[in-house]
């Protein structure tokens, strides 16, 4: 009877572990996948340990606050070599449910906390970190884009805002770009040719919601906006206001236009 007893407490035990070590595996997926990173690692409980970095480096407008965001990323935050040099991870399922890494088990989305942490990351935790800090400043929608190019295997990651009706690319390090500036930038500066973009579109309007499109590399291309004469103009106003603002002391001279 005790044997009978042990054995069934055994047999309970080793059910029980077996299916907390599947469950756990199951959830630490978010780790090689990006939807299913986005739709953990930017959820509303995941993001408190970054909300005072969000509240002091929230400007007065989308604009500044998107420039604060990058300034401080380009110096606080490391480009990880290392581990963009790691494999892609490969992910098999079994019909158990049980998942296995084949290879890249280290070369793992971040959380936006853990890349502050760290002081370091690669693409994906930049953007990660981009769109978790934006959130919390209660901007939406935010735009995540997945990039996969034609002469190189290794995809992208990046974040867009739309600023006055203009998708722009917030990428590690300032300036933001044009989606046509953006695909020229790849193009003459990295020597890769853009050949398709999936892009996750995150809004808080009604509950945290991820929709998934396909953009087509030619609308891409041609968002490519042109400065005009108006520009240079507004440049010009914008600048004389922050000089009147921080040196009291100049004057303005009219002669010069």
């Amino acid at each position: 009877m005790r044997k009978k007893f042990y054995f069934l407490f055994f047999l309970i035990i080793f059910l029980f572990t077996s299916i907390f070590a599947k469950e756990t595996k199951k959830e630490t997926l978010w780790r090689y996948d990006l939807e299913k990173a986005i739709f953990y690692a930017l959820k509303d409980e995941n993001l408190f340990e970054i909300q005072d970095l969000a509240i002091n480096l929230k400007g007065s407008s989308l604009q500044e606050s998107i420039w604060n965001i990058l300034m401080w990323e380009e110096r606080n935050i490391k480009y990880d070599f290392e581990k963009a040099n790691l494999p892609e991870p490969i992910i098999y399922i079994w019909t158990t449910g049980e998942i296995e890494v084949i290879q890249g088990e280290n070369n793992v989305f971040q959380t936006p906390y853990e890349t502050i942490q760290l002081g370091k990351g690669v693409c994906k935790d930049y953007a990660l970190l981009t769109a978790g800090l934006l959130l919390k400043m209660n901007y939406f929608p935010i735009y995540i884009l997945e990039i996969e190019f034609q002469n190189d295997p290794i995809k992208h990651t990046a974040v867009g805002m739309v600023v006055d009706g203009w998708l722009f690319i917030l990428d590690q390090n300032p300036p933001p770009m044009d989606p046509g500036t953006y695909y020229k930038h790849w193009f003459y500066n990295e020597g890769k040719i853009i050949k398709n973009i999936n892009l996750y579109e995150i809004n808080k309007k009604e509950g945290f919601n991820v929709l998934k499109y396909n953009l087509k590399v030619e609308d891409f291309k041609s968002l490519d906006y042109e400065p005009t004469s108006k520009d240079l103009e507004y440049i010009g106003l914008s600048l004389m206001k922050i000089f009147k603002d921080n040196f009291s002391n100049l004057n303005v001279d009219n002669r010069v236009s």
